[in-house]
């Protein structure tokens, strides 16, 4: 795992525009690279990664489909931002009010 985070200037951090995502994925970087696991890094950032996908990540670890898991949660995110905007944008049109009418 190591190897993904060895060289910044090929990895996934320089790709991100969020500051603070840049600076959580370089203190992942860190600490894999000092022999935690992905998984115990991300634990330390529970405002980004929630705990359900830190165990997911922990699960694959240990089952060795770390790859698997990562696939299939980059495929729930994709879906799940796919499904957000759909919502913003049926949720921008103007719904009719009815209007009561006094005789």
């Amino acid at each position: 795992m190591a190897d993904y985070f060895e060289d910044p200037g090929d990895d996934m951090t320089e790709m991100v525009t969020s500051q603070k995502f840049h600076a959580a994925l370089q203190m992942i970087s860190s600490d894999i690279r000092a022999g935690s696991t992905l998984s115990e890094g991300m634990k330390k950032h529970q405002k980004i990664f929630s705990k359900v996908f830190v165990s997911l990540i922990a699960a694959g670890e240990k089952s060795g489909k770390l790859g698997k898991i990562l696939l299939d949660l980059a495929a729930y995110e994709e879906s799940s931002v796919k499904l957000k905007s759909k919502v913003k944008s049926a949720s921008a049109y103007e719904h009719p009010q009815p209007h009561a009418c006094f005789i």
